[in-house]
């Protein structure tokens, strides 16, 4: 549980090019230039092969990315609801 919320946290979207939030989860996909940033061995690969056309993939509707933002503030505001909760009741726990 820790590492989901300490850890994780930071690394998934504390990032100053993925902060709020990395919406690769909800959306399956990542765009181009990220791709050729954080994998770039990955994308050229693909490029010399001819696959990347047929992998990429129409961009999500406005409506939908901001579904996907509406949620993961919602999971991340109960997470950290239950890590307060979890610190301020750590003493009542009987291990």
């Amino acid at each position: 549980m820790a590492h989901v919320f300490i850890i994780h946290f930071f690394v998934a979207h504390l990032r100053p090019h993925k902060f709020p939030m990395d919406l690769a989860i909800f959306e399956g996909s990542v765009e181009l230039e990220e791709a050729r940033r954080e994998r770039s061995n990955w994308v050229k690969s693909l490029e010399k092969t001819g696959k990347l056309d047929f992998l990429l993939t129409p961009e999500t509707s406005s409506r939908l990315r901001a579904f996907y933002y509406l949620f993961g503030y919602i999971a991340m505001a109960v997470g950290i609801y239950l890590v307060i909760g979890a610190l301020a009741n750590s003493k009542s726990v009987i291990w």
